[in-house]
């Protein structure tokens, strides 16, 4: 996809145009031949809520690729804001091109390449996703955030051992990684490993006790074992809240871009009975979007 949007920008730059008042032409032009020329995403695609906040990330980037005396750095900043601002919004395939430049200018940069993994993921594209973290992971071979993802992948591609390998890192990185306690007990369970993949639920339970989706993959396991006290005392607490994963402190950057996300959380929040976090979060809502 983001070689179609590069050949698209490639002929469109004939004839620049702007759908919306104060917007750059576009596709804004690249500063040299190793970058690529940004398309802007149609004016009717941008939900009313990014509309101002993508408007300020694309002319900012206009700006700073017309100043022939910006620094590689100024660029990186420029491309990767308006890739974070369009990736908030759910403009993917807009972003992608603006993480692939930032990186470019910044060859020891973990994050472009991280948020470049994570737009690919969520287009469903395993390929591009998994050689964009590869990068990332060669820079920061610790990223709890980006070994997990990593662990992720293995998993959907019924990678198991790679899997299991991440997860487990995961947990040499951080201990208390519930994500990956539960992760580790589910593969097991899958195994037949049926009392390893009870340690890892329990550790998972312990750490998240509002988790109670837990309990039922602990009644399960026990019930395999023939426990059935055990299994109907976790079968009676079972619910739907899921665990929660490690803060991920780039994606959050992403997130805090769409005013949106603040709604999301507060009523998340209230449904799970953290009513102080549900205020905080419904608060920051409505100031930002009344």
């Amino acid at each position: 996809m983001a070689a179609a949007l590069v050949a698209l920008a490639l002929g469109a730059c004939r004839h620049p145009v702007s759908d919306a008042p104060g917007r750059p032409p576009s596709p804004i032009a690249a500063p040299d031949a190793a970058l690529v020329p940004i398309v802007l995403p149609p004016w009717k695609d941008v939900e009313e809520p990014g509309r101002r906040r993508i408007l300020e990330s694309e002319v900012r980037l206009a700006g700073v690729v017309a100043e022939r005396r910006s620094t590689k750095p100024d660029l990186a900043a420029a491309y990767g804001e308006l890739g974070k601002a369009y990736h908030s919004f759910g403009l993917h395939h807009f972003a992608i091109p603006c993480y692939e430049n930032a990186g470019r200018l910044e060859p020891a940069a973990f994050r472009w390449r991280y948020y470049r993994a994570r737009a690919h993921w969520h287009l469903r594209e395993a390929g591009e996703a998994q050689a964009a973290l590869d990068e990332a992971l060669r820079l920061e071979p610790r990223n709890l955030p980006a070994v997990l993802l990593q662990a992720r992948m293995h998993r959907t591609a019924e990678r198991l051992e790679p899997a299991r390998a991440g997860y487990e890192l995961a947990l040499q990185i951080s201990p208390d990684c519930t994500t990956a306690q539960y992760e580790l007990g589910d593969l097991e369970f899958k195994a037949g490993e049926v009392e390893r993949a009870i340690g890892h639920f329990e550790a998972a339970l312990a750490s998240q006790p509002r988790a109670t989706r837990t309990h039922y993959q602990l009644a399960q396991a026990y019930r395999r074992l023939g426990n059935a006290e055990k299994a109907e005392f976790h079968m009676a607490r079972r619910g739907e809240t899921d665990i929660f994963p490690p803060p991920d402190p780039l994606m959050e950057e992403v997130a805090q871009l769409n005013p949106r996300i603040f709604a999301r959380r507060g009523v998340s929040a209230l449904r799970n009975g953290r009513y102080e976090e549900a205020v905080a979060q419904l608060s920051v809502a409505v100031q930002d979007s009344p």
